[in-house]
């Protein structure tokens, strides 16, 4: 392992690795075998949002590859089984449970999405298996105490729309009443509009029901409606902060 360079994959697997070798009871059940620690990830794979999960993938994948060529964790190389849920939580739990309770994965690494989140947290904590590195920054999973499960890696979906009120605000200049948002109608754009409200309280601005907000359905790019919402404002917007896929993002900006 000394060769490899730093990276949020190389401790988690160091301490999984160590932990393996102290299971009581047989470790293939647990996704851990002489030779190998297998991981799952359900992520989306088709659809409009498949750029999310596929690179992801990739991701982790050649992470997993880095660390195969030069020796594996404690002499086990690594294996990732995915997983195709389409971004769609009713397809999540199933395959959830078939990665830990027929295919007897390790831990869960890279999930993609906040509404697949809500139904993946669960079933990772009822069954104790990690679950690590999900792209979401929903607050479902930074809970306080935190789950025993669950470890993040990237940002909050607060922190990152509180950088981007504080941007438009301290250093654009846009007062807070000019600013308006496009959201995801479910879990996902909903917990990115709840941080942007939370920031600008933060702020001193506590206006923020009047604040115009477009939304649009998931897994489409039907942003018509948002649009119209927003450009039909009584106070025109000068800033929109966007929480979406990036096909139905850019498809607002064409518009």
């Amino acid at each position: 392992m000394s060769a490899h360079r730093p990276s949020s994959l190389v401790p988690l697997l160091l301490c999984l690795g160590a932990g393996a070798a102290y299971a009581e009871d047989d470790p293939r059940t647990y996704g851990v075998h002489p030779d190998r620690l297998v991981f799952g990830m359900a992520t989306v794979l088709s659809g409009p949002s498949a750029s999310l999960g596929q690179e992801m993938l990739r991701g982790v994948q050649a992470q997993f590859d880095e660390i195969n060529a030069a020796g594996g964790v404690y002499g086990r190389r690594l294996e990732l089984v995915a997983v195709d849920d389409g971004y769609e939580p009713a397809r999540t739990a199933p395959l959830m449970r078939e990665l830990i309770t027929q295919r007897h994965v390790f831990g869960v690494v890279g999930n993609v999405g906040t509404p697949t989140a809500v139904v993946a947290v669960p079933i990772a904590n009822e069954l104790g298996v990690p679950f690590f590195g999900a792209f979401t920054g929903a607050g479902l999973l930074r809970k306080s105490p935190p789950d025993r499960w669950v470890i993040n890696y990237r940002a909050s979906y607060g922190e990152e729309t509180a950088e981007m009120v504080e941007g438009l605000v301290k250093e654009v200049g846009i007062p807070p009443e000019r600013i308006a948002f496009f959201t995801q109608n479910d879990a996902y754009g909903d917990a990115g509009y709840r941080g942007g409200l939370a920031a600008l309280r933060k702020l001193g601005f506590e206006a923020t029901s009047r604040l115009v907000h477009g939304r649009y359905p998931r897994n489409t790019t039907h942003v018509e409606d948002g649009l119209s919402r927003i450009l039909e404002a009584r106070v025109p917007p000068r800033a929109v902060i966007m929480v979406g896929a990036y096909k139905a993002c850019a498809r607002f900006i064409q518009l």
